[in-house]
């Protein structure tokens, strides 16, 4: 009866921590700048679907294939890697065009253009500070949970986190479908 309790134990705290790295995450994807689909529309459920697959090529560590499918620690621990991924690839691919911006010669931007862009940089800057937070937390609450549940969150991180683009290009992004879409 004593292990049966065990068991119980274990798996509401794996619920519960799962369920808090879930509600972060989910508090991330407002402020991101970026966005496949603007928020605020009611889409038809194909662009839903296109927009699942597009997500499923871009984070294949994270196995998203069954929506079906519990989340669990590695998957997780994949979807925390690839949006950490993904935000430091864009804030180097930001500054990358930022500083070979300055070497063209191009006309003057209007006020509306700087005031865009400026828009535009403080809210990548509260989107980027936002995936930072969440991936300190949840790394960190990672070594308070069991062995194996610390182990299998750690490994899908690290695989998501691992596939960062090294550049643009489209063979470099997601797995090899996404230069189909």
């Amino acid at each position: 009866m004593s292990e049966e309790k065990g068991e119980m134990d274990l798996e509401k705290r794996r619920t519960d921590w799962l369920k808090r790295l879930t509600d972060e995450l989910e508090k991330t994807e407002p402020l991101m700048p970026l966005k496949i689909l603007p928020d605020g529309i009611k889409y038809p459920q194909w662009v839903l679907n296109v927009e699942r697959e597009f997500s499923m090529v871009m984070f294949p560590a994270a196995k998203l294939r069954d929506a079906n499918d519990k989340i669990t620690p590695k998957r997780m621990g994949a979807l925390l890697g690839h949006l950490c991924e993904t935000a430091v690839w864009m804030m180097e691919s930001f500054n990358d065009g930022a500083e070979s911006n300055g070497e063209q010669e191009q006309e003057a931007p209007t006020e509306e253009d700087n005031k865009k862009a400026q828009a535009f940089c403080v809210s990548m800057d509260v989107w980027y500070n936002a995936v930072r937070r969440l991936a300190k937390r949840a790394l960190c609450s990672s070594v308070d949970q069991p062995y194996q549940d610390m182990t299998d969150f750690l490994l899908g991180y690290a695989d998501g986190f691992s596939r960062k683009p090294k550049t643009f290009q489209v063979g470099n992004l997601g797995n090899t479908n996404f230069e189909i879409y």
